[in-house]
């Protein structure tokens, strides 16, 4: 994926200790107060394009539909700031905001990437050309960003396509299924690292789309879509969350789906189109069990043989 590595950074600041509906929100907000508006093309005479139906708000009802005083309002539409925009942002005015926390993270990030000698959208940009553990080492000395952020990062923005974000979710998984003398270990900094070659060794150089996929099979949410035979005994004990202060702390549903929803991009780095597809597709129309997704990967472009 070639997403923007500082968007994508920001974004899962925002995910700290929240929930999908909530980070949505959060970086609307950052958009229309310090973004620049997207406008209307031109046409061939310079004149601005007409705004089609679907760029109209009726008042009261859908789109392309008359409220009660038969007035549209026009939509607005923001890209995401720059760092130098985002620069104009204050903590104060981000807790008033309903940031909470994130706020001086936020901040924090935007200083030190701006203090960079050569920029911070060039030094974000230059971590791609690094190692796996050098980009990820890098991103973990900005605030609020812990091991398991970093590794969404590189995952998700920088082509460390092996990149493993471990959280509670993904902890469980690794020991349930594939290194269950781990189980009553702490979860640490080393163990992080361990988790992360056992799904190296297990799925190759795209690792890290055969984890997300894995993750979100497990969510109690698309578990239904399961047939009964694939489906994961036992059912979710409720989520226990850390309060560590940094992004780390991220709600993993937050973290995960947010790269789920571009996780079809990763075919171009490689994956197998209908593999990806398929999997990623099920998860919607309830076709190829997601459950599956690892031997799916597998037998694509990863140049593993087939599992058990």
């Amino acid at each position: 994926m070639l997403r923007s590595a500082a968007e994508c950074l920001f974004q899962f600041i925002c995910s700290s200790n929240n929930h999908i509906s909530r980070i949505h929100g959060m970086v609307e907000r950052l958009c229309s107060t310090y973004g620049s508006e997207l406008l209307p093309s031109s046409d061939s005479s310079g004149r601005p394009a007409s705004p089609t139906a679907a760029s109209l708000l009726p008042a009261a009802a859908g789109p392309g539909a008359a409220g009660p005083s038969g007035q549209h309002q026009q939509l607005a539409f923001y890209a995401f700031p720059s760092l130098e925009q985002l620069s104009a942002a204050t903590e104060d005015a981000l807790r008033a905001d309903g940031f909470g926390y994130r706020a001086k993270f936020i901040v924090g990030s935007v200083q030190q990437l701006l203090a960079k000698p050569e920029g911070g959208s060039e030094w974000l940009l230059n971590l791609r050309s690094k190692p796996y553990a050098e980009a990820h080492e890098a991103l973990c000395s900005l605030p609020g960003i812990g091991p398991k952020v970093a590794a969404c990062i590189c995952l998700f923005s920088l082509n460390k396509h092996d990149a493993i974000p471990v959280d509670t979710h993904v902890w469980t998984l690794a020991t349930k299924y594939y290194a269950p003398h781990l189980a009553n270990k702490t979860l640490n900094k080393k163990l992080h690292d361990t988790i992360q070659q056992v799904f190296v060794d297990r799925f190759g150089t795209y690792a890290g789309w055969a984890h997300n996929t894995l993750f979100i099979s497990e969510l109690a949410s698309h578990k239904q879509l399961l047939p009964a035979g694939l489906a994961s005994p036992g059912g979710s004990k409720g989520k226990k969350r850390s309060r560590s202060g940094t992004a780390d702390a991220a709600d993993a549903d937050g973290c995960s789906i947010t790269g789920a929803a571009a996780a079809a991009d990763a075919v171009e780095k490689g994956i197998a189109a209908e593999a990806v597809a398929d999997v990623l597709g099920s998860i919607d129309q309830n076709a190829a069990p997601p459950a599956a997704a690892a031997d799916v990967l597998q037998k694509s472009q990863l140049g593993q043989q087939g599992t058990d």
